[in-house]
């Protein structure tokens, strides 16, 4: 699967202020850009549209994908998170 999505349950519904899938912390991490859709404790989604990431330079990999507190529905309590990967910096899921 080259879109691989990433599921994250909470286990108390809480606000999110920031989603970062580091490259340079993580064995292979090949993650260049991707979306978050998120979701309320009532299992509706919050953003109807996936909240697209920063993208992290191929060449730097100290520069995470990322999204960050001004693109995020931050004072909203989010009950799961899917995170779909959307580029990497090889083509490999």
């Amino acid at each position: 699967d080259l879109k691989p999505i990433i599921t994250v349950h909470f286990d108390k519904p809480a606000p999110v202020q920031s989603v970062t899938l580091p490259r340079d912390k993580t064995p292979n991490g090949n993650v260049e850009q991707f979306e978050v859709t998120f979701y309320s404790p009532d299992g509706n989604k919050i953003n109807d549209i996936p909240i697209l990431s920063n993208s992290s330079p191929k060449e730097d990999k100290s520069k995470p994908a990322e999204l960050n507190s001004t693109q995020i529905p931050s004072n909203t309590p989010v009950s799961r998170i899917e995170i779909t990967i959307i580029h990497t910096t090889d083509d490999e899921s």
